[in-house]
Formats: structure tokens, sequence, C-alpha cells
């Protein structure tokens, strides 16, 4: 089972790195359901839960911060 983290993405700096990656200017939109479609959740906070493997798929730097919360339950 994956462990789960709570995450505080910054948005402004994933959606430059997107945004280079794609080769196209995205929007705060545009990322957000980028991290939905790959397994990010949001939470009413503004925080996202993630599973380890998912979590991966981010930069460092555009991760302010990760804290291991458990598990989900799928």
């Amino acid at each position: 089972m994956a462990n789960t983290y709570l995450v505080d993405v910054d948005l402004a700096q994933l959606r430059a790195q997107r945004s280079r990656v794609e080769n196209r200017s995205l929007t705060d939109e545009d990322v957000r359901s980028w991290l939905l479609n790959y397994g990010f959740y949001p939470r009413m906070d503004g925080l996202y839960l993630a599973d380890d493997a998912v979590l991966r798929l981010l930069e460092p730097s555009a991760i302010i911060a990760a804290r291991k919360v458990g598990h989900l339950l799928h």
C-alpha cells in the first residue's frame, strides 16, 4: 500500500515548469487539471493529498512542503 502525503504545491512554479514542458503558456486552471489527472486530490484548504508514486511526478522546486499522513483508502 502506498504512503499518502499532504502536499503544499507551488502552483506558480509548477505552471512555469509545465509550460516549458508543453511549450505553451498554461493557466492556474490548466495546472490544477493536470494535478487532478495525475492523482493529486485537492482539499478545501488548498493543499493536495497524493500517494508517494504520484508525488514523484513533481520536481522538488514545485513542492513547498509535504508531510506523510498515512494511506488513502481507494
